[in-house]
C-alpha cells in the first residue's frame, strides 16, 4: 500500500511538471504571470501576445528576434543561431555576408536570427552582458527553465558566457559558425532520441 501511494505521488508530480513546462508560455501570456528573470519564457511583461513576429522563412531570410517567444517556437524546429548587434555596428555589417549564407544552408535544420540590441533593449538585457558586438551564440534547447547553449568545443552549458563568440575572428568566422550549428544539430538530435 505505501509503495502504491509513492508511485501515485510520483506520477502526479511528473504530470504537474510536464503541464508546467508545456503550458507555461501560453499560461503566462493569458494570465500575465511570467517566470522570474533568467527563465526562458519572458522577462516581466515586456512581451505580449499582440507583438508581431518578424519572420519570413519561405524566402530563407534571417529572422529578426524581437521577443523570447520566437526563440522558444524556433527551438521546436531546431537550434537557433543568434547574432546580437546593431545597425551601425561595422563589425556586424562585415559579418552580414556570412550570415546571409547560413539560412540557405541550414533551411529546415536551424534558425538563423538577429537581435538588434538598440531596437530590443529588453532582449539585450536578458542575454547580457553585450559589451562587444557582434555577440553570437547557438541555443540548442532548455533545461530547468534556462536556455542551453552550444559551446565551440561541442559541450553544452546553461551559462551563455561559456558559449559566446565575440566580434570577428578573421577568415574562419564562417567555419566556426557552421561547426557550432552542426554540433547543435547533433546535440538536439541526441536529446530528441532520449
Amino acid at each position: 500500500m505505501p509503495g502504491e501511494i509513492m508511485k501515485m505521488k510520483l506520477i502526479a508530480s511528473l504530470l504537474v511538471l510536464y503541464l508546467a513546462l508545456s503550458l507555461g508560455p501560453a499560461l503566462a501570456q493569458i494570465t500575465g504571470n511570467y517566470p522570474a528573470q533568467g527563465n526562458v519564457y519572458t522577462q516581466g511583461n515586456v512581451y505580449t501576445a499582440k507583438d508581431n513576429l518578424e519572420v519570413n522563412l519561405e524566402n530563407n531570410n534571417i529572422v529578426k528576434i524581437t521577443q523570447l517567444e520566437q526563440i522558444n517556437t524556433f527551438l521546436y524546429k531546431g537550434p537557433v543561431f543568434v547574432e546580437m548587434g546593431y545597425e551601425s555596428c561595422k563589425a556586424c555589417q562585415a559579418m552580414k555576408p556570412i550570415l546571409e549564407k547560413l539560412p540557405v544552408e541550414y533551411k529546415g535544420k536551424a534558425t538563423i536570427a538577429l537581435i538588434d540590441i538598440h531596437q530590443s533593449p529588453e532582449l539585450a538585457k536578458y542575454f547580457g552582458p553585450n559589451d562587444y558586438t557582434p555577440d553570437t551564440f547557438v541555443i540548442v534547447g532548455t533545461e530547468n527553465g534556462k536556455y542551453v547553449y552550444m559551446q565551440e568545443n561541442g559541450k553544452v552549458s546553461t551559462d551563455r558566457s561559456q558559449a559566446r563568440i565575440i566580434g570577428l575572428n578573421g577568415k574562419n568566422d564562417e567555419q566556426i559558425f557552421k561547426k557550432m550549428i552542426d554540433l547543435a544539430i547533433i546535440q538536439q538530435d541526441k536529446s530528441k532520441s532520449i
